[in-house]
């Protein structure tokens, strides 16, 4: 149909490894987002220019007569497209891009878009209860395999955004919700495979309620849709469960765009025991592919005004089963209103099936069986004259039929007439083939056990035929009227066209037709009295009832009277009589008196003392003849001789009173609110005014009130003399409250019978509908970019009743909030990519400027006051004039500057702190503050080429090559900062101290001996001599071959000395090292 392709990809990497997100288009896509030449949109982050365009996106195109059109439009400087209306926000979210967190349970409260798109990105989440209405502020697809959505009665406004389930085999619910403004896949749609999704208690309307191509839809509990655009349902399966009732209205002309839309050969549609299908659309109902089935345990009830009712493809079945009920009425001047092409509809034992059509084609085609079992009740009729019952398609089909009651067919053409071409009585079963699906139907090889019906019947000849309980058992009843001994004339009525026979004492005496109009008169002979003469109708097979009267001698006395109604007070009942009348008896109460004068003319009148009946009494009168028989007996009513009108004024609801205006002998009243009876009373003035008090809310808008007028006399007996309805006014006020610009919901409050509201836009009236509270608060959703500043915005209060009329009972202009909002940005650290800081009031949208030229526009704004704005930690230098702008931004783009702060450059600081070298080793290690991040050695006072290190937590490494540094090297260490763009900053600067080593191995020293020598290693260029404790020389020559002698003097150590040589690190007489000692033997 559509939506076969979806773009897989909703990410590109741009040359800077900027995500920006791609949103799947929705039909007729509001616009392609064609960046701007100087600034960029913020997705995930600012972007530097220029950008390179997005490549354009494409849906499949739809099959049949239909082609999703994707609309393009120029971007303009600063506006995202309608879909992108909110800032910030992703047209595809993963779990990496939520930002509200969800403590990880397996449920979650929601009353906004940010809890409910992180729940529903949190796999831990599956069950979601919805605290408030809720936009959508993105398209999102959640991973997890189950999720609910219980509603509890709140509004989801998709914002033609999704809620894809993006897991194979996914499990989705939504109860108790109202869903609106969908696109054309819907809520909770999916293309993976084996996805199955409950709808209970769901309130739906928008271009169309789900796409499940590889998936199955349950309906449950009391499911609506209204769709403008597209299908209800496209997808793989469809089972509504046992008692649910589900109603699909859809407005689509197109035949394919069917509310129901099967996708996949075996597709199925499953209608559970006691559930209601109620389809009605412009497109055909229902369609499916190859191999489709239907099967019905319910009751289903299709109408297309256009088009046909169900068309399952090749090899698809229809079953019908015991309980269920189906009626399908079909539009469509050429086609059929049910087929199952090549294959078969059955109807089975207990079913009811009816179907109507309007094409030339066969009411219902098969291609292989149509049965109506017996005990099923079928009613199959084509309303054009040149259109059959039954057809095939695409091959012959084998119809049988079974009706315990008969069947009834009637011919094209005729259907206008009540009684059909053909009764067939039953109980009847027949069997044979047909082919071909116009009225030159081909039938062959007919059997039945009626055969009337195996001579007479023709497919191709049959715009109507009905059996099992839709059969007539019966024809209309006949009645016979009263004859004498003198009667030549029998009359009557019976059923037209029906043939008559009139027998006296069973012999027949006459005969004859009914005509049209249902009456008789048939000729007979003189009969005795009280001779018994009948009368029976026979038309086909069908017989009436008898009708008998018994034949009365002519010479006997009749007549009858007829009183009219008695006012208490007069002195004469009167009235009108026939025939032999000549007296009357009265009987009042019981209690009788005979008398009355009957005139020639025909009338009568009886004396009756004025005043002696009174209302309420049983007044009989008896008509007699000459000799005193009883001819007649009528009851004659009393009616009273108070009289009295009751005007109520309109009540208005939660007022204390209905007053008005009464006459005549009213004193008394007695209240009725929708039939029932609530009070009595009321208090009537001498001036004609009346006032009966009323409880404050006993009658609501929409009630039936009527109020009787009474007379009520000192015994406490009342009399009705005058009952009226009260027209309610209804009243309410609406209190809009001001309205802040680019958000969704118009709120306030409301009184009395407000229930339903209607928005204007400077004068144009742009949308209706709201959610009105018990407790007197009201929302209106309207779309965000709808009211501009500056606008002229009103609202009206309306009272709405069930039948959709409305009345105006207030009118309110809405306030424009002015925007507002302060900006204060922290100091930014050269070399980072974010500028950070905090924000109030109506900023939702930033825009950067350096060196006075814009840069970026973007920003995420987040609901504690804080705000980040990403910038490439490349782009600003020291000394740029860097400034933020906090502005306002609206769905359809519109900014407004609410805010400018100059953006501070933070100086770096740090300092480092090298520990001790070792010479030899190859790292300078040590520690760090600040912004140190980088270093470099100076050695002997002259910076080397050895830049760089490792910095991290506060520790550093510095590599050099053993051996770089040598003994005596004064090294210092430079910490700086560096850029991202290689700029640096000096910091700080420290000696590094060298760790010495070494060693000394002195020979044996022989007493007269000059010198003294031996060897040494490391560091060692100087020596230390103590004798005896006490310090005596120092100096020595220390070789680089490792040897030493030190000068003593031959007679400076004598025998028995103790004497020790220390061997040290010399650099100057103030910096001594001592790195080794050795006491001298001495020989």
């Amino acid at each position: 149909m559509k939506k076969g392709v979806i773009l897989g990809a909703t990410s590109i990497l741009l040359a800077s490894q900027i995500v920006t997100t791609i949103m799947p288009l929705a039909a007729k896509a509001e616009e392609k987002l064609v960046p701007n030449t100087e600034e960029s949109v913020q997705s995930n982050a600012q972007v530097e220019l220029p950008v390179p365009a997005l490549p354009d996106q494409q849906i499949e195109s739809t099959t049949e007569e239909k082609q999703e059109e994707a609309s393009t439009s120029d971007a303009k400087e600063e506006t995202v497209p309608e879909a992108e209306a909110k800032v910030e926000t992703r047209a595809s979210v993963t779990a990496e891009q939520t930002s509200e967190a969800v403590t990880a349970t397996s449920e979650a409260t929601v009353s906004t878009w940010a809890q409910l798109q992180t729940a529903l990105m949190d796999n831990n989440v599956t069950d979601i209860s919805l605290a408030a209405d809720i936009t959508l502020g993105a398209t999102t697809i959640p991973t997890g395999l189950n999720k609910t959505i219980h509603g509890n009665g709140h509004t989801i406004n998709a914002n033609f955004n999704q809620i894809k389930l993006g897991a194979a085999g996914a499990v989705g619910k939504m109860e108790n919700v109202k869903l609106t403004n969908t696109d054309i896949y819907g809520l909770f749609w999916s293309d993976a495979k084996n996805v199955t999704v409950t709808y209970k208690d769901v309130d739906h309307s928008g271009r169309q309620m789900i796409y499940l191509p590889y998936g199955e839809l349950i309906l449950d509990g009391k499911v609506s849709s209204y769709v403008t655009v597209e299908e209800i349902f496209q997808g793989n399966k469809m089972t509504v469960l046992p008692g649910a009732t589900v109603d699909f209205e859809s407005t689509p002309a197109s035949r394919a765009l069917s509310p129901v839309l099967l996708m996949s050969t075996d597709s199925r549609l499953t209608v559970g025991k006691d559930a209601h299908l109620n389809i009605v659309s412009n497109a055909a109902n229902i369609w499916g592919p190859a191999n489709s089935s239907l099967v019905n345990n319910g009751h289903m009830n299709l109408e297309s005004k256009r088009n046909q009712a169900i068309n399952l493809s090749t090899g698809s079945t229809m079953q019908f089963n015991t309980g269920s009920t189906f009626k399908a009425i079909s539009g469509d001047t050429v086609e059929e209103a049910v087929e199952a092409t090549s294959g078969s509809i059955i109807v089975n034992s207990g079913a009811t099936f009816e179907v109507e059509s309007n094409g030339v084609q066969g009411s219902i085609i098969t291609g292989n069986q149509l049965v109506f079992a017996n005990g099923s009740s079928f009613s199959i009729t084509n309303h054009n004259r040149s259109g059959a019952v039954f057809g095939s398609y695409a091959k012959p089909t084998n119809v049988t039929i079974e009706s315990a009651e008969g069947v009834q067919t009637w011919n094209r053409g005729v259907l206008i007439s009540q009684q059909p071409s053909f009764n067939y009585s039953g109980p009847l079963s027949a069997n044979f083939n047909i082919d071909g699906y116009l009225s030159g139907v081909t039938q062959t090889g007919l059997t039945s056990n009626n055969a009337s019906f195996q001579n007479t019947f023709r497919t191709g000849n049959t715009g109507k035929i009905v059996g099992g309980s839709f059969a007539k058992v019966e024809i209309g009843s006949t009645t016979i009227d009263e004859l004498t001994t003198e009667s030549t004339t029998v009359t009557g009525t019976g059923e037209p066209n029906a043939r008559v026979e009139i027998k006296a004492n069973g012999t027949v005496i006459g005969s004859g037709t009914i005509n049209s109009e249902g009456k008789y008169s048939v000729a007979i002979p003189k009969q005795a009295a009280n001779t018994v003469v009948t009368a029976q109708a026979t038309l086909q097979n069908l017989t009436s009832n008898v009708a008998s009267t018994t034949v009365r001698d002519a010479t006997a006395t009749a007549g009858t009277i007829t009183p009219n109604a008695h006012t208490v007070g007069d002195s004469h009942i009167t009235g009108e009589y026939t025939g032999d009348v000549t007296s009357a008896r009265l009987f009042v109460n019981g209690v009788s008196t005979r008398g009355g004068t009957f005139n020639p003319d025909g009338t009568f009148s009886f004396f009756v003392t004025p005043g002696s009946i009174k209302v309420g009494d049983k007044v009989e009168i008896v008509a007699l003849d000459k000799n005193g028989r009883e001819l007649d007996r009528k009851n004659i009513d009393v009616i009273s001789n108070l009289s009295g009108n009751i005007m109520p004024s309109s009540y208005t609801t939660g007022s204390s009173t209905i007053t008005g205006e009464f006459t005549g002998d009213i004193n008394f009243a007695r209240l009725f609110v929708n039939g029932k009876h609530v009070s009595w009373g009321g208090t009537f003035n001498p001036d004609g005014t009346f006032s009966y008090y009323v409880t404050p809310g006993t009658i609501k808008a929409g009630d039936k009130v009527t109020i009787q007028g009474l007379h009520r006399d000192a015994a406490g007996n009342t009399e009705i003399l005058d009952e009226q309805q009260v027209q309610i006014a209804m009243q309410g006020s609406i209190t809009p409250d001001t309205y802040t610009l680019g958000t969704s919901n118009i709120t306030g409050k409301f009184t009395g019978d407000v229930n339903f509201a209607r928005l204007f836009v400077n004068g144009q009236h742009v949308s209706w509908g709201g959610t009105f509270n018990p407790d007197g608060t009201f929302s209106y959703f309207v779309n965000p970019s709808l009211i501009k500043s500056g606008d002229t915005v009103r609202i009206q209060g309306l009272h709405r009743d069930a039948a959709g009329n409305t009345e105006i009972l207030d009118d309110k202009t809405v306030q424009i909030a002015g925007l507002k909002g302060t900006l204060t940005p922290s100091a930014y650290t050269l070399g980072t990519s974010n500028i950070t800081g905090k924000f109030t009031g109506d900023i939702n949208f930033g825009r950067l400027f350096i060196n006075d030229q814009p840069v970026s526009w973007g920003g995420t704004f987040n609901p504690d006051g804080t705000f980040s704005f990403y910038v490439n930690s490349s782009l600003i230098k020291s000394g740029d004039k860097v400034e933020i702008q906090g502005l306002h931004r609206t769905a359809n783009g519109d900014t407004e500057i609410l805010a400018k702060e100059k953006v501070e450059i933070a100086g770096f600081a740090g300092t480092i702190a090298p520990n001790a070298y070792t010479p030899g080793s190859s790292a300078i290690t040590g520690s760090y503050t600040g912004d140190v991040n980088f270093a470099r050695l100076v050695i002997n006072g002259v910076p080397t080429d050895r830049w760089g290190g490792t910095f991290t937590n506060g520790t550093f490494s510095f590599f050099v090559t053993p051996g770089f540094i040598k003994s005596g090297d004064k090294v210092e260490i430079q910490a700086m900062h560096r850029t991202s763009t290689g700029d640096t900053k000096i910091l700080d600067t420290k000696v590094v101290k060298i760790n010495l080593q070494g060693t000394v191995s002195a020979d044996p020293y022989t007493l007269g001996q000059a010198t003294i020598t031996g060897t040494f290693t490391g560091d060692v260029n100087f020596g230390r001599l103590y004798i005896n404790g006490e310090h005596a020389l120092w100096g020595g020559t220390f070789n680089p071959d490792g040897t030493f002698s030190f000068y003593v003097g031959r007679d400076l150590i004598k025998a028995g000395d103790v004497v020790k040589l220390e061997v040290i690190h010399r650099v100057s007489a103030s910096d001594l090292t001592v790195l080794d000692s050795q006491e001298i033997e001495i020989k």
